[in-house]
């Protein structure tokens, strides 16, 4: 369901999101949500690389990256 949403997303996030779900369906609601941030991260990780990969924001995100 959440690739028809979110077509870009990257192999890593789509990982730890069937890991979130298993952890979920196995009542390990704790380590679903660890997976669940772990994805977001992986995701806004992506998300600085690009930005300051561009050259409209790269003074902006370079910073970050570091």
């Amino acid at each position: 369901m959440i690739k028809s949403a979110a077509a870009d997303l990257s192999s890593d996030a789509e990982l730890y999101l069937e890991e979130a779900v298993a952890a979920f369906y196995a009542d390990c609601l704790l380590a679903a949500i660890v997976m669940l941030g772990v994805a977001a991260e992986a995701e806004f990780l992506r998300l600085v690389d690009v930005a300051a990969a561009s050259a409209n924001y790269k003074a902006s995100f370079e910073p970050i990256r570091s």
